[in-house]
């Protein structure tokens, strides 16, 4: 019998914390992204944009955050919970 050796797990590269965001703008879109790929979780209040900046900044978290192979759920209105995924 074959004997078949895998390497060994290795932790997660990166920040593997917990970050809070409260953007103002579509331009801070970026900290938030930056951040998913440093494997943090990330807590978004977009309560003080405008309707049109929230649907525009959570199109853009939630393409993102797709394409990572990660998971958005709503805590609340305006309150959203963005983790990365396990190949981020």
């Amino acid at each position: 019998m074959r004997r078949v050796l895998c390497p060994p797990l290795r932790p997660p590269q990166g920040n593997t914390g917990f970050e809070s965001f409260s953007p103002t703008n579509f331009s801070d879109v970026a900290k938030i992204l930056t951040k998913i790929k440093e494997r943090a979780v990330v807590l978004v209040n977009v309560s003080k944009l405008s309707r049109e900046e929230r649907v525009r900044i959570m199109d853009m978290i939630s393409g993102a955050i797709y394409v990572l192979g990660g998971n958005i759920s709503t805590i609340q209105d305006n309150l959203y919970s963005v983790t990365p995924g396990a190949g981020v």
